[in-house]
């Protein structure tokens, strides 16, 4: 696989589906985009503290996460996180949930199913890179 651009962003790709994982990971990577992949969140925030990351996607639904909104809670309440772009996917698109995700600070909710590009666009849009 090619090495990403070292000027262009890092997302952050928290899902429990390896598959999910595997095709945005060379989705990105083809387009100079790092993908940090992630199934725990513990792991997740220590990227962010870390300050490794430009944007974060992740699963609303995510199975190891209790919620995507005790994520963003986490993530808003690290000092490189607060103002860290997350885009939110989501295979069921429940009102109230998605408000919540929203009102925590996510930029945007992508349903799912999705296809890679849909997602690299919102990233580039969040992280102020346009196509290459």
């Amino acid at each position: 696989m090619e090495e990403a651009i070292p000027d262009g962003p890092t997302v952050l790709l928290i899902d429990s589906d390896p598959d999910i994982l595997k095709l945005m990971e060379y989705a990105f990577e083809t387009e100079g985009i790092e993908i940090i992949p992630c199934t725990e969140a513990t792991e997740a925030l220590r990227h962010v503290a870390d300050g490794k990351v430009d944007c974060a996607v992740v699963d609303l639904h995510h199975a190891r996460t209790p919620e995507c909104l005790g994520f963003l809670n986490a993530v808003r309440s690290l000092p490189m996180g607060r103002d860290l772009p997350v885009l939110v996917t989501s295979t069921t698109l429940h009102a109230e949930t998605l408000e919540q995700a929203l009102a925590l600070g996510a930029r945007k909710v992508i349903p799912k199913p999705f296809y890679p590009s849909e997602v690299l666009r919102e990233v580039r849009a969040a992280v102020g890179h346009p196509a290459a």
